[in-house]
């Protein structure tokens, strides 16, 4: 028997979610959903619980690919401020726990430095598929592809002399990243710098002796300054409200600063463009930043 297959378009966010519900196998075995229409503050679209009970997150993120790394962060917080009602909502379907969520990503098209971000992330529970639309037989199907990404355990390890420089200051010649000498914190930096330079394929990052700062045409997105454990991030063009990351939690807090300050305040107005900015330009620009719209 033969079939009449067809590539076609992705549907809505909200339909893709509603045909990603009738193939749970595709998360793993005993998988079962438990809100199909979850509304998540943070963007979760779907609740399922695995065969444990363990909580199984689920965002469509189709056009917004960009933001998995940042929105992973989102999801955790989320869940962690709202654990004791998470509990009351669902504990009655089955979910045992909310504090070590299973977070997976539905991606349109996936851009690499999004793979690589999320492998820098050196988290096992952060998950990315990719979603394909078929018309199988005139009749329309989502497929999902497991493109998750191998954890790089170079982030979460020291690393070796090969990879940093020697900090020549003092004369010790001791190898230390940027001064951090902290193997978590440099850990929490390569995280901090992967989920940045994910925002945007053009974003720019350069380095001097004690600090980073990372650009997008020639606008300061943040500043970065280090010290043995921990580093400083400083948003936008200012130097106020400085956030020190050291842990997990502060560089969530960093990372929602950046994405926050990336897609709300740092959009041109029309009244902001010169004269002078040909017509190419101003494509240029709305493509750069009109991507980065909030989720509907």
């Amino acid at each position: 028997m033969s079939y009449r297959i067809e590539r076609t378009e992705l549907p809505a966010r909200k339909a893709i979610a509603r045909a990603i519900v009738e193939q749970l196998d595709s998360f793993g075995e005993g998988v079962r959903l438990v809100d199909d229409d979850a509304r998540g503050p943070s963007g979760v679209d779907v609740v399922l619980a695995d065969g444990e009970g363990r909580t199984l997150l689920l965002d469509v993120v189709v056009g917004q690919e960009r933001e998995v790394p940042v929105r992973a962060a989102d999801h955790r917080a989320w869940l962690a401020s709202a654990g004791r009602l998470f509990m009351k909502a669902y504990g009655r379907d089955g979910v045992v726990g909310s504090d070590d969520p299973i977070v997976a990503f539905i991606c349109g098209e996936l851009a690499q430095s999004v793979v690589e971000a999320v492998s820098a992330m050196a988290d096992e529970n952060v998950r990315l598929y990719v979603a394909e639309a078929f018309r199988v037989d005139g009749e329309d199907v989502i497929s999902l592809r497991d493109v998750t990404p191998r954890v790089v355990p170079s982030v979460a390890s020291a690393p070796s002399e090969m990879d940093v420089p020697e900090r020549e200051a003092g004369g010790d010649g001791e190898p230390v990243p940027g001064g951090i000498r902290s193997e978590s914190v440099r850990g929490l930096f390569e995280l901090f710098r992967s989920g940045v330079d994910g925002l945007d394929g053009r974003i720019e990052a350069s380095e001097e002796d004690d600090s980073m700062e990372f650009t997008l045409m020639e606008r300061r997105l943040a500043h970065v300054d280090w010290s043995p454990d921990s580093f400083t991030v400083t948003v936008g063009q200012g130097r106020s409200n400085p956030i020190v990351v050291s842990d997990r939690v502060s560089l969530e807090r960093a990372l929602n600063a950046v994405v926050s300050h990336f897609v709300r305040e740092e959009e041109p107005s029309a009244a902001a463009l010169s004269e002078d900015v040909s017509e190419e330009e101003r494509a240029e620009l709305a493509a750069v930043w009109g991507g980065a719209s909030s989720p509907d």
